[in-house]
């Protein structure tokens, strides 16, 4: 089990966190490449620390759409929707992660899925 909060002074979730609610997310846009090969139906995986304003920092990418494909031009596609999905994500808002009633940092991944166009 992880510390609350770590080392650098970001919590997890659980233990007495409660999860940071989601108010404010933007649709990813389709790059011309995904587009032009119709690629959909992927998902990246984001990790990144929600403050206690609600604002998203420190995004890491987990996992890319292209691990969804295994053609190289569908791949790179694919991949070109990584950056389109980190360009949505990271104008995600939030209501703060709460500890004993205060807003706190935490740590948090969240799924981008891309649907058809």
């Amino acid at each position: 089990m992880r510390p609350n909060p770590d080392a650098s002074g970001i919590y997890h979730i659980g233990d007495g966190v409660t999860a940071p609610v989601l108010v404010y997310s933007v649709e990813p846009q389709f790059s011309a490449k995904a587009r032009k090969l119709k690629i959909s139906g992927c998902s990246v995986v984001f990790e990144f620390i929600v403050e206690t304003d609600g604002n998203v920092q420190e995004m890491d990418l987990v996992r890319s759409c292209a691990e969804d494909f295994k053609g190289k031009k569908d791949r790179e596609a694919a991949q070109s929707l990584d950056p389109e999905a980190q360009k949505a994500a990271s104008q995600y808002r939030f209501d703060p992660a709460q500890f004993n009633g205060h807003a706190v940092p935490v740590k948090l991944k969240v799924e981008v899925r891309f649907q058809t166009f």
